[in-house]
């Protein structure tokens, strides 16, 4: 039987085996009636509620249909929006528009609204942006909320008309008071980052909760950093933070789900790691780096090694810049063993061989480093030459680098490759290995990496087990031959044999991570274990940095140790992450800033740059941005990608040095050319902005998209994502 209310304004109609007491919308008397006598009204509203309420989208169609017929134009663009969604019917975009046209040549406004929609995104038809901007205009000036937040985005993305930030921002704002949830979170993004309005980062955070309120996934997102960063002018409130990211996850969202979890693991909320791991497992699962890192992390912590492991290594293969990183780490620390110089043990092995004419040599190298005498390099040249003319192997080398380098001669490059030659040839197999290496870095030679291949393939055919590791490694990185990862490992493991420290360090790590052989973690380790005993510090590095997912304290104790030798920057530059993050060590500033001082006259590039990065920040050290610069200007020419972003922001902002916009968007390009995410970020909010270059949308959804998908930190990951949820949105629309 068919019902409606029949108080006045109310509308309410039903279909039902038995009639309620009363109207459940107004709680009006209810009259039995025909369904001939229900009006168009009546069909369009039992419609929406067997859609929205009953979930019976078929029954709604139906009740469309009825609605439709007698000419409602809400349910005739409802029904419309039912065959464009494929809703209780099969998909029927032509009809769609086509019913959307019918109720927009009525003047219904949400029909106007679709139907420009359809244009813009060629539904039912061809595209046609600038009918599509006519129709939201004209639904937009007459008040539509829905149409004036999708106009406000053809002027945000240039779709149909001009790209105008000032008008995107004034139509956000008027349906964004109206209450349109999506135009509510674009205006709080044009108020926070002042797109098209002066920046009000306090009144964005309050849109961004209300539109949170409303249901905006996004929204909740950004309102959760808010609370958890304390952005915007938000008062830091964990459990206000967790609460909001928990409603975006629950949504799906894959950003909300990683700070949700990394609150539980970093204690900010209480749960601990084995609350953290279902969320970042849900965020790692579908492909978040972020998730992947800190989830090896998680399960550290529930003592799962094995699963940790595993996981890092999935995030390094990921290209997650702090997982490789770890990894590096591996590569870099020792244990269990006093440090010991390379060049000392090499050079203590060669005089252990000799005695009578090699002593000649020996007492050359030490007058040649000024070691128990006074430094007298051509003093160090002539005992060279008495043991070269006296035929002993060792002394034609020597005296072969001195006329390479000019150390205590004339620089002859041809006579010192010929007395290296000359050695090799006397069966002074180590001879050519030290003309290998002499090529391979271009001391005192042009830099030829074949040359390098072809004399280190020689000594290495003679037996020579420093040789048979270089020629490994030459294959291993594709230097002047193919790469040849089997070649490689095979070079490694003869040197491992004849007790080479480098030859157990390579082949030892080759076994662990399954480099062109089978992984076998047991005899990697014990190689690499052999190494150490020798005193190979990247020996030790790889050793200690797989004992830090079962004991970081003994990690950390290696890397102390490390660092107390004068070769071996990498463990001051981990020790320097450390303190500067209080992972594992108390976190003291200063501690930081002298770790990576010493890193960095290492040669570290990390170190230069995190260096600059407390000298600007005044962290652990005086403030000082002069300073600041150069650190950044040290760690860009030894080839840090990072150093450009800061550099580019120094030159943009005169910070330590003069404002020049266009030396800043050289770093700029040459930073995002280097796969820099900071710098393809500062690239899209240029070409966004029309800052520094002309205005480009098509460069800027170009750039954000690549800064989405490199490396970022927490605090830079919530504007690159703000402003790559706008971009995605346009390139949609297009």
């Amino acid at each position: 039987m068919y019902y409606r209310c029949v108080a006045r304004g109310c509308g309410f109609a039903g279909e039902a085996d038995t009639m309620p007491g009363r109207c459940p919308a107004c709680g009006g008397p209810l009259r039995a009636c025909r369904e001939e006598d229900l009006t168009g009204e009546n069909w369009t509203n039992m419609g929406l509620r067997a859609l929205n309420q009953d979930k019976d989208a078929e029954k709604a169609y139906r009740y469309l249909q009825r609605a439709a017929m007698q000419g409602d134009l809400r349910g005739i663009n409802t029904l419309g929006w039912c065959l464009e969604t494929g809703t209780g019917v099969a998909a029927d975009p032509r009809q769609a528009i086509w019913l959307y046209n019918e109720a927009r040549e009525q003047g219904y406004l949400p029909a106007c609204t679709n139907f420009a929609r359809c244009k813009q995104y060629g539904i039912g038809t061809r595209v046609d942006l600038k009918e599509a901007v006519q129709g939201y205009r004209y639904s937009a000036m007459a008040g539509f909320a829905h149409a004036q937040y999708l106009l406000g985005l053809c002027y945000l993305y240039g779709n149909g008309v001009a790209a105008d930030q000032k008008r995107a921002a004034v139509w956000f704002r008027r349906a964004a008071e109206q209450g349109d949830v999506g135009a509510m979170a674009r205006w709080a993004g044009c108020l926070e980052f002042g797109w098209g309005v002066a920046a009000a980062p306090e009144q964005a955070a309050l849109w961004y909760e209300r539109a949170a309120a409303k249901g905006n996934v996004f929204a909740q997102r950004c309102t959760g950093l808010n609370y958890r960063f304390g952005e915007c002018g938000v008062k830091i409130n964990a459990k206000e933070a967790a609460s909001w990211f928990r409603l975006a996850a629950d949504q799906g969202d894959l950003f909300a789900a990683y700070n949700l979890g990394m609150m539980y693991l970093q204690g900010e909320i209480p749960g601990g790691a084995a609350q953290a791991q279902p969320w970042l497992e849900y965020a790692a699962q579908r492909g978040l780096r972020h998730a992947m890192y800190r989830l090896h992390e998680c399960l550290l912590q529930l003592g799962k090694v094995e699963e940790a492991l595993k996981m890092l290594r999935t995030a390094a293969e990921a290209g997650h810049p702090a997982a490789q990183a770890r990894l590096g780490y591996y590569y870099d620390v020792g244990w269990h063993m006093p440090a010991n110089l390379e060049k000392m043990i090499y050079w203590y092995r060669r005089s252990a061989q000799g005695g009578g004419v090699l002593c000649l040599n020996n007492l050359g190298l030490c007058y040649q480093r000024g070691r128990g005498v006074e430094q007298d390099a051509h003093k160090a040249a002539e005992l060279f030459s008495k043991a070269a003319d006296a035929g002993d192997p060792h002394g034609m080398v020597n005296l072969g680098d001195c006329y390479l380098t000019g150390s205590g001669v004339g620089q002859d490059t041809a006579r010192g490759v010929s007395l290296m030659a000359q050695a090799f040839e006397k069966g002074l197999v180590s001879a050519g290995d030290t003309l290998g290496k002499r090529y391979e870095r271009g001391i005192g030679v042009s830099k030829d990496l074949e040359q390098a291949v072809a004399w280190y393939r020689r000594a290495a055919g003679k037996g020579n087990a420093d040789a048979q590791y270089r020629l490994g490694r030459c294959y291993e990185r594709g230097d002047g031959v193919l790469a040849d990862a089997g070649q490689a490992v095979d070079w490694y493991r003869r040197a491992a044999e004849q007790d080479d420290a480098h030859g157990q360090y390579a082949y030892g790590r080759c076994l662990v991570h399954g480099i062109g052989c089978q992984t076998d973690p047991a005899a990697g380790q014990d190689m690499l274990s052999r190494a150490a005993a020798q005193g190979d510090s990247a020996a030790m590095c790889e050793l200690g940095a797989l004992v830090w997912t079962q004991d970081p304290a003994r990690a950390v104790d290696w890397y102390r140790r490390a660092a107390a030798q004068d070769d071996c920057p990498a463990a001051c530059r981990v020790l320097g992450d450390l303190y500067r993050k209080g992972e594992q060590v108390t976190r003291n500033l200063r501690k930081a800033a002298e770790y990576y001082q010493k890193a960095a006259r290492g040669g570290s590039i990390d170190a230069m740059y995190q260096l600059g990065v407390l000298y600007e920040k005044g962290h652990g050290v005086p403030a000082n941005t002069q300073k600041a610069y150069r650190c950044y200007l040290d760690a860009y020419q030894a080839g840090s990608s990072a150093a450009c972003w800061a550099l580019g922001r120094c030159a943009q902002e005169g910070r330590g040095t003069r404002r020049n916009g266009r030396q800043a968007l050289a770093y700029y390009r040459e930073g995002a050319g280097r796969g820099d995410g900071m710098c393809m970020y500062a690239l899209a909010q240029c070409y966004f902005t029309g800052r520094l270059v002309p205005q480009s949308l098509r460069q800027a959804r170009l750039w954000c998209s690549r800064a989405q998908a490199a490396p970022l930190e927490a605090g830079q990951q919530r504007a690159v994502t703000h402003l790559q949820h706008l971009l995605d949105d346009a390139a949609m629309q297009k």
